[in-house]
């Protein structure tokens, strides 16, 4: 009788251990980071949503740090903006966990590449402004360049949340490396400058860079075709 028991313990041992592994839903899989002027998206595969799977999204700040702060919220989607969780996002940088979960049971997170708004950060994926569309005008002989302030434009952006600082752009034109640099205050709408040419060239063309602190924009070409000496 001892050894029939023994021979039914091991047998359902075996059995739970055996549905206690299927039962473990299987991990997300190409965890990927979109980010832009407006925000951040993260995104990410998964072989078969009829299974009532939730995904738990887990954004970790400045993650190497031993006071690392934590938000997480819970989709059935298989990607999810996290702009709103975010935390100090001007200076910081961030990975994000992805988990399936199925009842109480969850999968092993899968991991993000390393994000961070802040050109200085260590971090593979680097978010920058794109720097706005410009109006380019003949005005009094020269060029007279003109874009809406991004600190207005893109002011929801969690790049810029709670900034002081201004925009500092610089124009370099096709005559030369020389770059004219210009200060955007934070409550102006618009941005504008002129720009001398030293001569009539029927086609002025421009390049714009900018930055706010350490948040930096995609560079900007624009050209105007005539004449801005009339």
């Amino acid at each position: 009788h001892i050894g029939i028991f023994k021979s039914v313990n091991i047998s359902l041992f075996w059995h739970y251990s055996a549905n206690e592994t299927v039962s473990r839903p299987s991990p997300p899989a190409s965890v990927s980071i979109q980010c832009d002027s407006y925000g951040v998206e993260v995104r990410w595969e998964y072989p078969d949503l009829d299974q009532d799977v939730q995904f738990q999204v887990k954004v970790i700040h400045d993650f190497n740090q031993r006071n690392s702060n934590v938000t997480q919220n819970l989709t059935r989607s298989l990607r999810l903006n996290i702009s709103s969780m975010l935390f100090y996002p001007a200076y910081n940088r961030y990975i994000v966990n992805v988990t399936t979960v199925r009842g109480v049971e969850e999968s092993e997170p899968t991991r993000s590449d390393i994000f961070s708004y802040n050109k200085y950060a260590t971090a593979k994926i680097k978010c920058h402004l794109d720097f706005p569309e410009v109006e380019l005008s003949p005005k009094d002989g020269k060029l007279h360049v003109q874009f809406t302030n991004p600190l207005q434009l893109y002011r929801n952006s969690p790049a810029l949340r709670s900034l002081t600082d201004n925009l500092e752009y610089c124009i370099e034109t096709e005559e030369g490396r020389n770059e004219a640099c210009e200060t955007c205050e934070i409550k102006q709408n618009t941005c504008e400058t002129s720009v001398v040419f030293s001569e009539h060239r029927g086609e002025y063309c421009v390049n714009l860079t900018g930055k706010i602190g350490q948040r930096f924009f995609n560079l900007r070409s624009s050209c105007f075709t005539g004449d801005i000496r009339s």
